[in-house]
């Protein structure tokens, strides 16, 4: 096979599955286009309200100027905040033998080359220039690992950059390589709690998210959460809705999901607060270490309390092959 392009070149080595890009199953016909789905897709009212929320937690219609984060305002900043510290550089691997050896949990973070993983990162990190960002597809080359928390600290845990596939300007050889570490990585690591798979909310699942999340499924058996980026360039609430369902339509058969999925935009700075804590109930099974955020006010019905759901924390390599979890906080005894 050709197209140096590609990631999952190299991660394609599980079963089919029946996960779908939200188009419906074989026959004749053309498939109906992206638009179409949209206006046919069945959105859920959590998921509505959740989109609402995020409109109303950056409180301007697109084009205005991003919320600013302020000392002491709302929300709990950065990953770091619930340690007093900020989260910071560890180490880097270009290849499998330079992976430095487990040592805390690990929550890693991919998706398609310029779906915004950089600036998302930056924002939850709260430290600009930690992860470089570009417009040039497949500037992330390598492993990247950060440290939260305070590394004396029990709950501390590592969150973990990894290169992203799809379209890169690199040659084939480089972008086998990047598949290769990438595929090795998430294997054999046990000591991963969490992957956030990155989705464009513009556009929805593309085939190498749905080859990734295959990937997860069946190969590395990992428990991950889909985030749907750049939600405030994605449109008005509803139509961000009507692109989590088809996504959520895709995943129909998934066993290692964690529900709901997420929206953030890391222009705005908004569902990051979420998505935190979310990614540190993941890592440490606690919910009591993060102060409450203040909610914006409800816009509409259902309100917009729905999108704020915590993943479980898992065991060891042998926790792997649990359901999808649960969007419940489970908090520590």
């Amino acid at each position: 096979m050709r197209g140096g392009g590609c990631l999952m070149l190299m991660l394609m080595l599980c079963a089919a599955l029946a996960l779908r890009p939200g188009a419906p199953p074989g026959g004749g016909g053309s498939a109906p286009s992206f638009r179409q789905r949209l206006r046919s897709a069945v959105v859920e009212p959590q998921v509505l309200a959740a989109a609402r929320a995020l409109h109303d937690e950056w409180g301007r219609p697109r084009g205005g100027p991003p919320r600013r984060e302020t000392r002491g305002g709302r929300g709990m900043g950065h990953l770091g905040s619930a340690y007093g510290v900020r989260p910071r550089f560890l180490a880097a691997a270009s290849t499998e033998e330079s992976i430095p050896p487990e040592g805390r949990p690990e929550v890693a973070v991919i998706g398609r080359s310029n779906v915004g993983k950089s600036s998302l990162l930056n924002v939850l990190t709260g430290t600009a220039g930690l992860s470089r960002v570009s417009d040039k597809p497949g500037r992330t080359t390598q492993l990247t690992w950060f440290e939260v928390g305070r590394r004396s600290s029990a709950d501390s845990f590592w969150l973990v950059d990894m290169p992203g596939y799809g379209f890169a300007l690199a040659s084939e050889a480089a972008v086998e390589a990047w598949a290769r570490l990438s595929a090795a990585y998430l294997r054999k690591r046990s000591t991963i709690k969490l992957v956030l798979v990155l989705v464009d909310a513009r556009v929805g699942l593309k085939p190498s998210d749905v080859q990734m999340l295959q990937f997860l499924e069946a190969e590395a058996r990992l428990p991950y959460l889909v985030v749907l980026t750049k939600a405030d360039a994605a449109g008005p609430p509803q139509r961000i809705a009507q692109v989590a369902a088809l996504v959520q339509s895709g995943l129909k058969s998934a066993r290692r999901q964690l529900r709901p999925l997420a929206l953030v935009s890391s222009q705005r700075k908004a569902g990051v607060d979420a998505l935190q804590r979310r990614i540190i109930c993941a890592a440490t099974g606690r919910s009591d270490l993060l102060p409450e955020a203040t909610a914006p006010a409800p816009r509409g019905r259902g309100g917009g309390r729905g999108a704020a759901g915590a993943a479980r924390g898992r065991g060891g390599r042998g926790g792997r092959g649990g359901g999808g979890g649960g969007t419940g906080v489970r908090r520590a005894r």
